[in-house]
């Protein structure tokens, strides 16, 4: 405002339009003023600059009409401008209904610059108008434009006090005109389908408590008739006085990301039930084939058991072996499949560590043995024991590590390490596993965990296997929270052990050796292995005994006279079977043919399972003859009882019995419900439990199961369930018998499944089901009768044929 405008506003004369007057002279706008009939009243100077018009064309007094004719002249206005600048009656008088007065409107004119048309209605009947020239911010409003069309994203404002709504050009584009048509007659929440305005509406009006911000994700119906998604996140724009005077909001189009993420949960959908198809399908044929393989392994293990040659025993050797090769590449296969599907578990539970030591041993011991192999578990007395962990897949890992020692050497012993380091109720478990075989190279060493990987290809060529025990392994310790290791020489030999965090059970029941019963008996341990003689020292150290220890039978020969001579004579040796030079036998038998020696009681230690005849054996002064290696329990309670009774006759061999008190044995025997299809399957049962306290009643379906049962529920203490059978398969089949139990008030008869499946849960299912426990096909004798003695709290004994 000029220093003459400022002296003239002091001027009370001065009157009111030359107050506006000069006001409009000195902003940037242009503003005009129009009476009633639209002729100008007033005209600043900033009009014309915007127009493109000089004062004598266009003067105070002239009719707006002539305004719109210079600037058609000028090319700044088109006829179909103009129709848009002219509000038509049915809108004018839509405006005059709702109150409106004023009227806002972008123009590019013909020059290229866009002005921005306001026109209100006075209370007096007048009409004051604004034009400002708004290029350079439309321009950077384009470019805004671009850069949310690249990110399908927009703006949009609604200006409470005139009802109108202001969109971005992206907007529009993504709406297309008749949406936009009709957000701007009917609003926003107009073009939104039900679900998306309840919860608009209701986000507006939470906004006051969120600091008048609200979020939404909305569905339309865009102009094409597709449904459309995009998320809102907008805010209430108050006045000094807290009034709404406006909302604006940014909207994102995530249409394209909702389609993806339904594609992809569609993808995901598909990929799981190919996936459970897939393990279905691995799961049967798991079945399928380890039902026959239950059959061979099963009739060639009592083929080995009963009296046949040498040579058939080396016919039956060759069955056995080939087959369980067979099942360990059928296994492999299926972990390795159920691991690419994402199937592989863990599944934690309290057991007893040095007891899944003792069964991968059991398990492997054959094997070491058909090659004078020796097993040497190393777990020191003083560590704890009950632990909560997989015991199942802990046992797989040590298996693997195991039968990967006894394949890969020829000659020496098989040391399995423990040590357990513990921190409150936590524990750090490390197994080694360390042979005397044919080692690794270092540069072998860096891929021995990738899968179908060995040390090399004539590995592959002399050893077999698949190449995917260790990944396997490594797999199931590292989903445990630990690491597989491994260190070897080759031509020396190879350690392969794990560290895996187990919490320490806390209700675990440590096993109790009453001391008492041997505590200061003295006992010379004879063995040629130096790790032998260090782990029963301390075995039988920790139990009150004193021990000596020889090297082989000359030096036990020595300590044992020495012993006699100083009156300190030994109460108990325990005897290797085999040492270089004098072998356990012999040494046994030069003892008992030498008078001048008092023959202490002798336990006899073998790592051979071979045949021996007893009584050859309590003839020569064997005590007991012991299989290595031996469970804690077992080697004790043969300790106590070799030594509480040293007066026994010396007999070893199994008691035979008359065919009369057979026939009363086989009258007593308990009868068992056996649910099983597979004939075959029905012949190794039958075959296993010919010598013990059992006898199996088959039924060759769930069916068949069902009826058996509810004839006669006290009949069977116990029930094997095959769990795949025909008519009802084994899990219905003991819902069934748990439901008729629960009906007639009967206490849960034992139901141990019998199951083929190696890729489901098994435990989970049979669980479910109302089983009580669970053996995998193919069935060990051993396993079978181990599950029989726990359930039925009968003890067994089997009655094997000795040559």
């Amino acid at each position: 405002m000029s220093d003459q405008s400022i002296n003239q506003s002091d001027d009370p004369g001065l009157k009111d339009t030359e107050y506006l007057k000069i006001l409009a002279e000195n902003l940037e706008s242009g503003v005009s003023i129009l009476d009633a009939d639209m002729n100008y009243l007033l005209i600043s100077k900033a009009v014309y600059r915007h127009l493109g018009i000089t004062e004598e064309e266009l003067k105070p007094g002239d009719p707006l009409s002539q305004c719109h004719d210079l600037m058609l002249q000028n090319g700044l206005f088109t006829p179909e401008m103009l129709d848009q600048q002219n509000l038509s009656p049915d809108e004018q008088i839509r405006r005059n209904a709702a109150g409106i007065s004023e009227t806002a409107r972008l123009v590019t004119l013909g020059n290229g610059t866009t002005h921005r048309f306001l026109r209100k209605n006075l209370p007096c009947g007048r009409v004051i108008s604004i034009a400002d020239d708004v290029s350079e911010l439309v321009e950077k409003e384009v470019l805004l434009d671009k850069a949310l069309a690249l990110g399908h994203a927009g703006y949009w404002s609604f200006d409470i006090s005139t009802k109108t709504y202001t969109l971005s050009n992206s907007l529009q584009q993504f709406f297309g005109s008749k949406v936009v048509k009709q957000i701007e007659t009917h609003g926003i929440m107009s073009i939104l389908q039900p679900d998306a305005r309840r919860s608009f509406k209701a986000a507006l009006a939470n906004a006051p408590k969120t600091g008048n911000r609200f979020e939404s994700t909305d569905n339309i119906k865009t102009q094409s008739g597709e449904d459309s998604w995009f998320t809102t996140s907008g805010e209430i724009i108050r006045d000094v006085d807290g009034k709404a005077i406006r909302i604006q909001a940014f909207v994102k189009n995530v249409t394209r990301e909702r389609r993806q993420a339904a594609e992809l949960e569609q993808a995901k959908d598909e990929a799981i039930a190919a996936s459970r198809a897939k393990s279905e399908f691995l799961a049967n044929m798991s079945h399928e084939i380890r039902t026959p393989m239950n059959g061979i392994l099963g009739m060639a293990e009592l083929l080995e058991n009963s009296e046949i040659s040498d040579r058939q025993r080396d016919f039956v050797s060759v069955i056995n072996n080939s087959a369980s090769a067979l099942l360990t590449i059928i296994n492999d296969i299926l972990d390795f499949s159920k691991i690419e599907a994402g199937a592989f578990e863990i599944d934690p539970m309290p057991f007893n560590f040095k007891s899944s030591l003792n069964d991968v041993t059991s398990l492997l011991r054959a094997n070491a043995q058909s090659k004078g192999l020796e097993l040497i578990i190393n777990y020191p007395s003083d560590l704890p024991k009950g632990f909560i962990g997989d015991a199942g897949r802990l046992r797989q890992v040590i298996t693997n590590l195991l039968g990967n020692a006894v394949k890969f050497t020829e000659t020496g012993h098989i040391t399995i390490n423990v040590d357990v380091q513990t921190v409150r109720d936590m524990a750090v478990c490390t197994v080694e596993v360390t042979d005397t075989g044919i080692g690794i190279s270092p540069e072998k060493m860096s891929r021995i965990f990738d899968k179908f990987t060995q040390a090399d290809g004539s590995t592959t060529r002399v050893y077999g296997g698949t190449g995917l025990g260790l990944t396997i392994s490594k797999y199931i310790i590292e989903m445990m929270g630990g690491r597989m290791s491994v260190r070897s020489t080759l031509g020396e030999g190879s350690t392969f052990g794990f560290r895996v965090p187990l919490p320490i059970d806390a209700a675990a029941k440590e096993e109790s050796f009453d001391r008492s019963l041997v505590e200061g008996k003295r006992v010379l341990i004879v063995d040629d292995i130096e790790v032998n003689r260090n782990l029963f020292t301390e075995q039988l150290g920790a139990w009150g005994l004193r021990t000596d220890v020889a090297i082989d039978g000359v030096d036990a020969l020595a300590k044992i006279k020495v012993a006699q001579e100083s009156a300190k004579p030994y109460d108990l040796i325990l005897l290797d079977f085999l040492m270089p030079g004098i072998n356990g036998q012999e040494f046994a038998q030069l003892i008992s043919q030498t008078p001048s020696l008092k023959a202490p009681q002798i336990i006899m230690l073998s790592s051979c399972d071979q045949p021996v005849s007893m009584t050859a054996l309590a003839d020569i002064g064997i005590d007991s003859y012991l299989i290595k290696p031996v469970r804690e329990r077992r080697l004790f309670d043969t300790i106590v009882r070799v030594l509480s009774n040293p007066m026994t006759p010396k007999v070893l061999a199994p008691q035979e019995t008359t065919a009369a008190a057979q026939e009363v044995q086989r009258s007593q025997k308990q009868e068992i419900l056996v649910a099983e299809d597979f004939t075959l399957n029905q012949e190794v049962v039958k075959l296993m439990l010919a010598d013990t306290a059992f006898k199996p009643i088959f039924a060759n379906n769930g069916q068949e199961a069902i009826e058996m049962f509810t004839a006669d529920p006290e009949r069977f203490p116990l029930i094997i369930m095959d769990v795949s059978m025909p008519v009802v398969d084994g899990f219905q089949a003991t819902r069934r018998i748990r439901s008729f139990e629960r009906e007639n008030g009967l206490s849960p008869t034992p139901v141990v499944a019998l199951t083929g499946h190696a890729l489901k849960d098994d435990r989970e299912n049979c669980l479910d089901a109302g089983m009580d426990d669970y053996l995998t096909k193919p069935v060990k004798q051993a396993a079978l009768l181990e599950k029989l003695e726990s359930y039925s709290g009968r003890a067994i004994t089997i009655r094997r044929s000795v040559s």
